[in-house]
């Protein structure tokens, strides 16, 4: 038998009790399959639905992490990733339904001790429709633009990829909190993982898409019972404004920034994309949290411009120098 390294699988759970009676017995078949060390740890970020006693009472082998109230889902991540005991560490959100031979595509990719994270392909709940796979950078008008592959030919490919989902992604352990984890200057949600991925790139590791890892995801079926999708929207617009101002370093590339801005900040409004305007000034509102957060001290192998250049667009791990 060949070696598998032990996996830890993170779940952040928030009032995900149905969720978890779907989908946790796809995933204990899968990790049987998977035939290495393995562990479960559900994160349980003050549920009052009944999820924790739903766990402790059907699966009371698993690991439960259970705080009194929420802490919002980039916490209950990184103590999950504190907690966990082995190599590697798989994100999973509780409203995906995992394929049996998830695991092993990714794990095999750890081998090279340059991989960061790996992610696999996403399928609606139909099992058929594609959702999300290997993902690109781009920088253009001053903002950064993730660029997505739905050609079919390229989605079934390994690849180089901008960033893994922390909704259903493996991560290096050991890197992973060297990092820092997820970076609470996201919170509640969305960038966080890009933000990692990225300064795993400036730091030399390498984030791959494995498209022969499959999950089901209903998008936002966790979140959206909390916020509107206007509000969804509007966070999300706020974090890549985030993103920039604590990541990107190279002159040019922030002086373009800020050239853009004003003409895009009275513009939007005009066109009807009001939320970009108001997704700046929510920004605005943690600049001195980005401030103290823009780490020079931070070891960098590669430019901001040497990774967009990379990640613009999506090779093929054997077009790649890896």
């Amino acid at each position: 038998m060949s070696f598998k390294k032990g996996v830890s699988v993170i779940i952040p759970n928030w009032n995900g009790k149905e969720l978890l009676n779907r989908n946790l017995p796809a995933l204990l078949n899968a990790l049987k399959i998977y035939g290495g060390e393995s562990e479960i740890i559900i994160v349980d970020d003050g549920s009052d639905d009944g999820s924790a006693e739903f766990v402790q009472d059907s699966y009371p082998w698993l690991r439960l992490v259970r705080f009194e109230k929420n802490r919002g889902f980039i916490e209950a991540c990184n103590i999950g990733a504190r907690e966990s005991n082995h190599a590697i560490i798989y994100f999973l959100n509780s409203d995906i339904e995992v394929e049996e031979g998830f695991l092993e595509p990714l794990s095999v990719l750890f081998k090279n001790e340059k991989v960061f994270a790996v992610s696999g392909k996403a399928l609606m709940p139909d099992k058929k429709t594609f959702l999300s796979g290997a993902s690109g950078l781009r920088f253009k008008w001053g903002l950064t633009w993730i660029s997505r592959d739905i050609d079919e030919a390229r989605i079934n490919k390994t690849s180089l990829n901008f960033r893994a989902s922390g909704g259903h992604s493996a991560f290096d352990r050991e890197k992973f909190l060297k990092l820092g984890g997820f970076d609470s200057l996201f919170r509640p949600f969305y960038c966080e993982d890009e933000d990692i991925c990225y300064r795993a790139w400036k730091t030399g590791w390498l984030v791959l898409y494995e498209p022969k890892s499959i999950v089901f995801h209903q998008p936002q079926s966790t979140i959206g019972k909390a916020f509107k999708k206007g509000q969804i929207e509007s966070i999300m617009r706020r974090n890549r404004f985030l993103f920039i101002w604590k990541n990107i370093f190279d002159k040019k590339l922030l002086f373009r920034h800020l050239f853009f801005l004003p003409f895009q900040l009275i513009m939007a409004p005009i066109v009807g994309r009001y939320r970009f305007t108001l997704a700046f000034f929510m920004a605005l509102s943690r600049l001195e949290e980005v401030v103290n957060k823009r780490h020079h001290g931070d070891v960098h192998q590669l430019k901001d411009s040497d990774v967009i250049d990379r990640l613009s667009s999506l090779q093929r791990i054997e077009d790649a120098q890896v």
